[in-house]
């Protein structure tokens, strides 16, 4: 049964994060034995509504209640859990409604079949996790669902200004695991005021990364990326979205275990 409808491309509702001043998302990157893995990327949907309705609410009540008002957040925790159930763990098939350039060519869509979109969490649980999961066999088969995602979020400026510029490239061996991300500036683009719509866009928003390797990590280096927490053989690591259009170095990860 269908709780709510979501884009057929489920990395499209990751956009909707990016408009708001605080979103942060997650990846969750498994790498196994032999190269194959598992890569999934997600946001919890209800610190984003939470701030959409309190900025509402307060423009809707011309000032007459204060933002810390008690009985304001207990309304909008109401309304905001009204619309989605108690529990939910839903998957969804993406092959359906992706652009004609990915429909039309059989490898990509086989790729896209590989993907599953998903929401889990709901009112009990107090979080809405909305993502994509795809198990890839190898570091190309990776980099390719990384295209695709590049692909499907054409037409949509937000994402696309993101994605689209972003220039990528990956090793993953036998006992190492290296990603170096940086985005492409175009020789006559405008600094200033492209600078101005991107803070615009992806102020506040976030990345943390979950990186899980077969063995124990021996050593990691990074670039731009914040390393949060390291134990055995996982590692996570943060970084503020508007660090990859403003940092010197790319945003990169070695790690070698």
């Amino acid at each position: 049964m269908k709780l709510f409808k979501l884009h057929p491309l489920i990395l499209f509702i990751l956009s909707a994060i990016l408009v708001t001043s605080c979103g942060q998302m997650k990846e969750e990157i498994i790498i196994e034995k032999g190269g194959t893995g598992s890569y999934e990327m997600s946001f919890d949907m209800i610190p984003m509504m939470r701030g959409m309705m309190l900025g509402m609410s307060q423009m809707a009540d011309e000032g007459m209640m204060g933002p810390d008002s008690l009985e304001m957040m207990a309304k909008l925790e109401e309304q905001i859990w009204s619309k989605f159930p108690d529990e939910v763990d839903s998957t969804m098939d993406l092959s359906q409604g992706v652009p004609p350039e990915v429909r039309d060519n059989p490898a990509k869509m086989a790729i896209v079949k590989k993907a599953t979109g998903f929401v889990r969490g709901g009112k009990n649980k107090g979080y809405l996790l909305s993502g994509v999961n795809y198990q890839f066999e190898s570091v190309d088969d990776l980099k390719a669902f990384y295209e695709i995602s590049r692909e499907g979020n054409k037409g949509n400026p937000k994402m696309d200004m993101l994605m689209g510029k972003t220039d990528t490239e990956m090793i993953i061996t036998s006992n190492r695991f290296f990603r170096s991300q940086k985005i492409e500036q175009e020789e006559d683009e405008e600094d200033e005021q492209d600078l101005s719509s991107i803070e615009k866009f992806f102020e506040g928003a976030g990345i943390t990364t979950v990186i899980t390797v077969p063995k124990k990590i021996k050593k990691i280096n990074v670039k731009t990326y914040e390393i949060v927490k390291r134990k055995g053989n996982s590692v996570t690591l943060k970084i503020d979205i508007l660090d990859l259009f403003t940092a010197s170095e790319p945003a990169e990860f070695d790690i070698r275990w």
